[in-house]
């Protein structure tokens, strides 16, 4: 299952798409998409280190996608050079990231990349590892009522299965008690 996680106005998405990753009980694969640069890299894995005790430096990520699209044939898939680019988000197998983007004008590269990655996150989840896939696409860029094609991974967006719009919870506001959510609504919330 391919689930896209983004915020209209607000930050979260990359804590929010962390939790659920590190909650998950199923074997999860965070994709670090939002295109203005991932925060992973330089936050919580920047002193993780990998089971080969490796430092996760700018030599791994989505940014080296692109090139690896560029250079594989037309009958190759794209699923090798993704593997060699995740790191593991803990101590177990079970919960890999893709790091995003080292910098912000790296994201026009992903143009062509785009389609063979989403098959690569939609297959994932029947491959040998059985992903499931959560995507922090980011805070969303609108540009005359649209998404803004260069600024947002649009086509993760309409090919995901579920996109969550991540809200901020603020104190004193009834019915705002989840910062991740898709329009549902408690019992509370209900009741009025």
């Amino acid at each position: 299952m391919l689930t896209a996680l983004v915020s209209a106005k607000s930050d979260g998405v990359t804590t929010s798409a962390t939790a659920m990753a590190l909650a998950s009980s199923r074997p999860v694969l965070l994709a670090e998409l939002d295109l203005s640069g991932g925060t992973l890299r330089h936050g919580l894995l920047r002193h993780a280190p990998s089971g080969e005790g490796r430092v996760l430096d700018g030599r791994i990520g989505l940014h080296r996608l692109p090139r690896a699209d560029w250079a594989r044939g037309e009958s190759e898939s794209l699923a090798p050079a993704v593997d060699e680019n995740l790191w593991p988000l803990d101590g177990s197998d079970s919960r890999v990231v893709l790091p995003g983007l080292t910098s912000p004008a790296q994201a026009p590269s992903l143009a062509h990349t785009w389609p063979e990655l989403i098959n690569v996150m939609q297959l994932s989840d029947q491959q040998q590892h059985g992903f499931d896939v959560l995507a922090d696409c980011g805070r969303l860029v609108v540009d005359r009522g649209r998404l803004h094609a260069e600024l947002n991974p649009v086509q993760v967006l309409q090919q995901a299965d579920v996109v969550l719009l991540v809200v901020p919870h603020h104190r004193g506001v009834r019915g705002s008690g989840s910062s991740c959510g898709a329009g549902a609504a408690t019992g509370a919330d209900r009741r009025g």
